[in-house]
């Protein structure tokens, strides 16, 4: 019986701690996409899909998959994020969570393959992957890594 309760505990204490990186994921995701979009982007949902303990230089890591849905709340160009000090200059569209305005006359005046048109409503699944650190006040996102995304959902 005692071996039972141990047991339980220790699905407890893994269980809230794993709830609480998910609780952090979920805080500084919102709190990034609507601040980088200026509000015309808002985290609909975000939920753990895998995940695993990683040392990360001496400090005890949970590397965390996810699944996330945002929403535009608002018509939008959505760019490539451009980086001068990457060799080829280009990452993809989520790296960065920036929109530009609608063009008033519909035209699509970015180059092709540079620009992705939404309007207010539309939502998109974006996978990728978290890492964590672990720090004396709880469990500290570090990284964020968007690895592909999907933009045909119905609304």
């Amino acid at each position: 019986m005692s071996q039972l309760c141990v047991l339980l505990a220790l699905m407890l204490v893994g269980g809230c701690s794993l709830d609480a990186k998910v609780r952090e994921a979920k805080r500084v995701m919102g709190e990034g996409v609507a601040r980088d979009s200026k509000g015309g982007i808002s985290l609909v949902s975000l939920e753990k899909v895998n995940g695993f303990e990683k040392d990360l230089d001496g400090t005890p890591g949970y590397v965390m998959d996810f699944k996330a849905v945002i929403r535009y709340d608002q018509d939008a160009v959505k760019l490539k994020f451009r980086d001068r000090t990457i060799w080829d200059g280009i990452r993809g569209y989520y790296d960065d969570f920036y929109v530009h305005p609608y063009p008033e006359d519909g035209s699509d005046t970015y180059a092709e393959g540079e620009a992705l048109y939404y309007h207010k409503g539309d939502k998109v699944e974006l996978y990728g992957t978290m890492t964590f650190a672990k720090t004396d006040n709880g469990w500290k996102l570090g990284d964020l890594k968007i690895a592909r995304y999907v933009d045909d959902l119905q609304q």
